[in-house]
């Protein structure tokens, strides 16, 4: 009886040990597959189901959904790492109530998901779960007690997995390159059609086309001959004037960076700076701007050249969020100044509100640093952004810039000139100087300048143009005053 029992109780042991074992390896099986943090699939799990959807014929399509949460960085950056999991956590709640139980949902890392769309009859079904995923993110969530919004952009791509003889439609593109397997191709293109929903204005969806593709491939060429545009001496400052709105002197200019390709002539700002942006070239391309500013002002402040209204020149620089974070951000201004020799207070940044107020003790002290360092700072395209009365007091600025688009409705009685006159009073009330930019016709100058705005700045006036040809509208000191 005793030989049984020990002989039981062993098998019983070995039974225990072989259950834990399987559990053990099951955990790990789950965690080598899954995220931590929200419990979807990860990135090697959802290849896995991907290339088992592609295998089966069980559908007439299998779609990805390539999604990323917009501005991410910032929720960082404002509320915490802390808050910014609690998103993640939130987001994976509402992607899950958002797609069909038989798709698979994946983070692919930081703030980045997938959804496999399986069993997928028709190319509406996807679009269908695009638009709910969209409609999901419409509630603002609660973060660090503050409701805040948060909006996603989705890149689509359908691939046939009918016979194929069965007819499919032309929008369910094939791979993008031969190089690419049936899986790789998929993804890459979800992450083109990301990509092109990001570059068209965010928080929305867009469907993989392959003339994407051709858009991409020609945004990589032009980033990469933006890194050799320094080396190569494309670059160049443009000068615009800014101007009293009573007696239309001009009292500073602002410098703008203008690029001409050896091959494909002048690129539009809108085209290159958010190449910069993206690559982190910002930061080497504002430094080179700020140098060549200051040494253009020195220029012209040693041949004595003054404002139309007699006054020592100043120039207005635009500063980049990405250089706001650089480190050595301040030391670059104050070698600018020192190198150049230009005159104490005659350098402005301009700053956009974007770039100093998710992280605002930050950037209050980077801001105190550059006034200690003797340039004066101005709050660009203010309006658009958060514009919050506490952030005006907040920072150490002697600028206010009302951006363009509240020029442009500028008319009596219109909701613009409620806006731009609420702006002015904000900046006599605080002692800012405002400046109205985007100025185009006679109309906008006089409905603004009867506000009480101080300057403006716009075609109106004159279009940007090189130091050569500025030099005519600055009069050497003595000289006859220029008007505008």
């Amino acid at each position: 009886g005793g030989a049984v029992r020990a002989l039981e109780g062993e098998i019983a042991e070995r039974t225990r040990v072989e259950r834990a074992l399987r559990a053990s390896q099951a955990a790990l099986t789950h965690q080598v597959h899954h995220d931590p943090l929200t419990g979807l699939a990860n990135r090697v799990r959802f290849r896995e189901r991907v290339a088992a959807a592609l295998a089966s014929a069980d559908s007439r399509y299998t779609a990805v959904l390539a999604i990323d949460l917009d501005g991410f960085k910032k929720v960082n950056d404002t509320f915490g790492h802390a808050n910014g999991d609690a998103l993640l956590v939130e987001f994976t709640t509402r992607l899950l109530s958002a797609t069909r139980g038989s798709d698979v949902v994946a983070r692919i890392g930081g703030d980045e998901f997938a959804v496999l769309l399986r069993f997928v009859r028709a190319e509406s079904e996807a679009h269908l779960v695009a638009d709910r995923i969209m409609r999901a993110l419409d509630m603002p969530v609660s973060l660090g007690g503050q409701a805040t919004s948060v909006a996603a952009s989705i890149g689509v791509a359908l691939t046939a997995s009918a016979p194929a003889d069965a007819p499919v439609s032309t929008s369910a593109r094939a791979a993008p390159s031969d190089t690419l397997g049936p899986v790789d191709a998929l993804l890459h293109n979800a992450d083109v059609a990301l990509y092109h929903a990001k570059t068209g204005g965010k928080g929305r969806w867009a469907e993989f086309d392959p003339s994407m593709v051709e858009v991409a491939t020609q945004r990589r060429t032009l980033q990469g001959d933006l890194c050799l545009a320094l080396a190569q001496d494309e670059l160049e400052l443009y000068y615009q004037p800014v101007v009293s709105l009573t007696s239309g002197s001009i009292t500073r200019m602002e410098a703008l960076l203008r690029w001409t390709h050896p091959t494909r002539g002048p690129i539009a700002p809108s085209t290159f700076i958010p190449l910069a942006e993206e690559s982190g070239l910002i930061v080497s391309l504002g430094c080179w701007a700020l140098n060549q500013a200051c040494r253009q002002l020195a220029i012209w402040q040693r041949e004595g050249r003054a404002t139309s209204g007699g006054e020592s020149l100043s120039v207005a620089v635009n500063i980049s969020g990405r250089q706001m974070q650089y480190a050595g951000f301040v030391g670059e201004v104050e070698s600018a100044l020192q190198e150049s020799g230009v005159l104490p207070g005659s350098v402005i940044l301009e700053l956009t509100e974007n770039s100093v107020v998710h992280q605002p003790e930050a950037s209050r002290d980077r801001m105190r640093a550059l006034k200690k360092a003797g340039v004066r700072l101005a709050l660009d395209d203010f309006g658009t952004g958060y514009s919050a009365l506490s952030y005006v007091q907040y920072f150490p600025i002697d600028i206010l810039k009302i951006d363009r688009s509240f020029v442009e409705g500028v008319t009596p009685g219109s909701v613009a000139e409620g806006l731009v006159r609420a702006i002015v009073l904000l900046g006599k009330a605080l002692s800012l100087e405002t400046v109205a930019e985007g100025i185009e016709n006679q109309d906008q100058r006089e409905c603004i300048a009867r506000m009480g705005c101080d300057f403006g700045q716009g075609y109106l006036f004159a279009r940007p143009m090189p130091a050569a040809d500025i030099e005519r509208l600055l009069p050497i000191r003595q000289g006859e005053p220029v008007e505008v």
